[in-house]
Order: structure tokens, then C-alpha cells, then sequence
């Protein structure tokens, strides 16, 4: 009895998942649908025009509420809050360090030639100090 139960409500399941359009595990893969064709990755730029991980840079001042440019492409809403939650966390008010901008690189496929193509724009602008990594 057990067995045709079971069998039963497996195929239910099976048959409301197909015709919601939910695939195995029975919940919806839409953003597995389709191809991704743009990323970006974000790093700080000193004045020199030399590049840092954002995690070589603190003591961060941006102002007293720093936003990324909304008008700067690639955003990626969960990485932009962690970074912004540590630019306040690593603050130092005082303006020391220097002129930084957080600068986003963009890659994107062309969708008619498929090749890739590099972009970048100032998200922030920003004083702060790259981290002592000499004893590293």
C-alpha cells in the first residue's frame, strides 16, 4: 500500500512540476535558462593609474554616505553592498591615504560577432591607504 502511495505522489509531484515548468529538483532553474554574456570585477586605482584587489585598500573615506555610480554598468547588487558595508567598516575619517577610485572593469560577449569585449567606468572615488604587505 505504502509503495502505491508513494508512486502516486511522486508522479503528482512530477506531473505539477511539468506543467508549472519546474524541472528536477521540482523548483524553478530560470536563471540557468540562459547564456550570461557580462561580468565585471571590481579593483582600486591609485593616482599612478596602478590597480589593487580591493582588499590590499583600507582605511577608506568616501563621504559620509558612499554610493557607487548607479550609472556605472556591471552592477552586481550583493557584491556592491559588501562593499560598501566594508568600505564603513574599514572608515577613516581623518582624509589620510590618497585619491583611490573603485573602478569597475565590464566583460561582455558581443552578440553578433561573440567576441569578448572590455569595458570600465568609476564606480566610487574615494582617499584611502593600501594595506603594508611587507611582512607577508
Amino acid at each position: 500500500m505504502h509503495v502505491i502511495l508513494s508512486a502516486a505522489l511522486i508522479a503528482l509531484s512530477l506531473t505539477a512540476a511539468q506543467r508549472l515548468g519546474w524541472f528536477y529538483p521540482f523548483s524553478p532553474f530560470d536563471m540557468f535558462a540562459g547564456a550570461h554574456t557580462e561580468t565585471s570585477h571590481m579593483v582600486a586605482r591609485t593616482a599612478d593609474g596602478a590597480e589593487h584587489r580591493l582588499d590590499e585598500v583600507t582605511g577608506w573615506d568616501c563621504g559620509a554616505h558612499p554610493q557607487l555610480d548607479p550609472t556605472c554598468p556591471g552592477a552586481h547588487t550583493e557584491r556592491d553592498e559588501r562593499l560598501l558595508s566594508r568600505i564603513a567598516s574599514e572608515a577613516a575619517a581623518d582624509g589620510s591615504g590618497q585619491p583611490m577610485e573603485i573602478l569597475r572593469h565590464i566583460y561582455r560577449i558581443d552578440p553578433l560577432s561573440r567576441a569578448m569585449v572590455r569595458a570600465e567606468c568609476v564606480a566610487l572615488t574615494c582617499r584611502a591607504s593600501l594595506r603594508d604587505t611587507d611582512g607577508q
